[in-house]
């Protein structure tokens, strides 16, 4: 229905009583009517900053539009008649510790938080605004409710009820601490602020967060709402439908183009009752300091392919574009071919397969997606054949591991494991004849399944059963980061974005955990951290980028002093102070916890 660019950073609310989707940037207010696709735009009589993405609110009883900040104990109204905000937020960051949270206003027109990440730590807190002290406050709760982001939520009228879905974060809280997505549905209570699991999916092949909310729908009994996969910028929402008696999984029509890329990134979902439509909004932050702002409308309740009404177009327009589209498909085809017989050719590590551009601050490496023959062991183990479908089901844990303890000796030292080594570490407990057994029929059954990822084999050669593949038809994450860190000198811009493009997914081997890979896991941690402090000791002429570069130390090493120094300094001149301080406080907890004792340097020593 709407496709637009709107010059920095925008928020947006649904007006369901008149059907009006507002957007504000700091200087605008937009009004889309989904009745008839209007779209109308007026001044602010004042500027008013946009403190985050989804920090916006519709309130239906009071008929007004709240902004507000849970970090800075702020919430104002808008005064339609002033085309104003009545209240200022003060000094701004453009950082926040919640970060896609979920939020409500309940019938009695309380408004909650709930979870939300930011500095590196993923939340649980129930947060309520308390009117009369013009305050947010801490809500204590009972039940389970792991901390997490990116989930979705619903209200539901019936039983006056949220609903959870889904979501990604950690037990602990903890970005370094195994973080994964979360297959659960979870309830809450306002009367007596208790969390109660009501479902939990199990062996789901696919991996999925959520748009912002979910629609509960009392007809169906049934839960409407967008999924798309976390590590992914060339992203899609895909609806998708949860019977609530018996819930299961169940595709909707056709996906919607999303660019994901975290904190740039928002979406949600609306349910426009007077014209019997779902109403889909996603919003992309770019590098050019401008917001890409899509909205689409699909019949409801939906059946069949999704309808999506894109951006009105003229016909010839249309024509010019897909002769035009077809045009360059056969281009790219042929480069691409050209490309695949090129690739590798010299040993200069071009940066192949990326785009390079910057978002405010942070870095975006948008790295073609590997949606065939690849293995992927940052930010969860995952295996792609060759036809981008996802086969990482096909693995037991025992095929998991055997096929990671065979691929990781093979490519650090390029000699691969003996047989005896493989009886050692999986069948130490069988007898000779029947460890050798059940090495011989697993690694049948691994080789089976990598005939289908490319080129990649488990052969035994001089005694050692080793991983061969070719790397110009199967990708490994891992394999790429050893081309960059054994080189043995200076890593260039583009080497280290290269890098990035890697440990910017996650931690290694998310979830998975054995004796024999603490080395490899701590080897990689160091390896990681050296080059990237390595590149901070030689450059400070980019304070976004070398702050991108200490946030991704903290992924590794949570308690690294150095990139703690090179961020406050960075953050202190660049006026940021309050940031600099919580990244100090942030530290010296974390240092605490793990080495038992206080960080003996103050703030003021830090900066100095």
């Amino acid at each position: 229905v709407l496709n637009i660019m709107i010059k920095g950073r925008v928020q947006f609310a649904y007006n369901p009583e008149d059907d009006i989707i507002y957007i504000f940037s700091n200087d605008s207010l937009y009004h889309f009517h989904i009745d008839d696709n209007s779209f109308t735009k007026v001044a602010l009589s004042e500027p008013h900053p946009v403190l985050s993405i989804n920090s916006l609110l519709y309130d239906t009883i009071g008929n007004r539009i709240i902004s507000y900040s849970v970090d800075r104990d702020f919430r104002s109204e808008f005064d339609f008649k002033e085309v104003k905000w009545i209240e200022e937020p003060g000094e701004i960051t453009d950082l926040t510790e919640y970060w896609h949270h979920n939020r409500i206003l309940t019938p009695d027109g309380k408004l909650y938080v709930f979870a939300g990440y930011g500095m590196h730590r993923y939340k649980n807190e129930v947060k309520r605004y308390n009117d009369q002290q013009n305050r947010w406050e801490s809500i204590n709760f009972s039940g389970e409710f792991l901390p997490r982001y990116l989930a979705g939520a619903g209200y539901n009228h019936l039983d006056s009820l949220i609903y959870f879905i889904g979501g990604y974060g950690s037990e602990s809280g903890e970005q370094v601490s195994s973080p994964d997505y979360y297959y659960d549905i979870i309830s809450y209570s306002f009367e007596d602020s208790a969390f109660k699991t009501v479902f939990e999916f199990r062996d789901l092949n696919m991996e999925f967060c959520f748009a912002n909310s979910v629609i509960i729908d009392d007809v169906s009994n049934s839960i409407y709402g967008f999924v798309y996969p976390k590590f992914q910028f060339e992203n899609s929402l895909q609806l998708i439908r949860i019977p609530i008696d018996t819930p299961e999984i169940i595709k909707v029509g056709n996906p919607i183009e999303y660019k994901f890329l975290d904190i740039k990134s928002f979406a949600d979902l609306y349910h426009s009752i007077s014209n019997n439509k779902l109403v889909a909004v996603t919003s992309y932050y770019d590098n050019e300091d401008n917001t890409g702002l899509k909205i689409y409308t699909i019949s409801y309740p939906p059946k069949g392919s999704m309808a999506q009404k894109k951006p009105i177009r003229a016909i010839f327009l249309i024509v010019v574009i897909i002769f035009s589209g077809s045009l360059l498909l056969a281009i790219a085809a042929y480069l691409f071919f050209v490309w695949r017989r090129s690739k590798r050719k010299g040993s200069d590590l071009a940066l192949d397969k990326k785009t390079l551009s910057y978002y405010g601050d942070s870095l975006k490496v948008d790295m073609e997606n590997k949606v065939e023959s690849s293995i992927i062991l940052f930010g969860g183990f995952q295996v792609i054949d060759r036809s981008g479908n996802d086969i990482t089901a096909q693995f037991t844990p025992l095929l998991k591991k055997l096929l990671l303890y065979i691929l990781l000796n093979s490519l650090r030292n390029n000699k691969g494991v003996s047989a005896n080594k493989l009886i050692e570490i999986f069948w130490f407990d069988k007898s000779p004849e029947s460890a050798s057994k059940n090495r011989s029929v697993n690694i049948a059954k691994l080789r089976s399944i990598l005939e289908s990822v490319g080129e990649a084999d488990i052969k035994k050669d001089t005694g050692y059963w080793k991983l061969e593949f070719d790397p110009d038809t199967t990708y490994i994450d891992y394999f790429e980061l050893l081309q960059l860190t054994k080189m043995n000198k200076e890593l260039s811009k583009e080497q280290i974005i290269k890098l990035l493009s890697i440990a910017d997914r996650g931690p290694f081997l998310l979830n998975t955990d054995a004796d024999w890979l603490d080395s490899f896991k701590s080897e990689i941690s160091n390896d990681i951290v050296d080059a990237l402090l390595d590149y901070i000791k030689r450059n400070d002429d980019d304070p976004d980028f070398i702050i991108h570069l200490a946030n991704c130390i903290f992924n590794f090493d949570i308690a690294n002093e150095e990139a703690m120094k090179v961020k406050c300094r960075i953050l202190v001149d660049l006026g940021k102070h309050s940031l600099a301080k919580q990244t100090f406080a942030s530290f010296v907890k974390e240092y605490e916890m793990l080495y038992g004792e206080k960080f003996s340097k103050s703030f003021k020593e830090i900066i100095s």
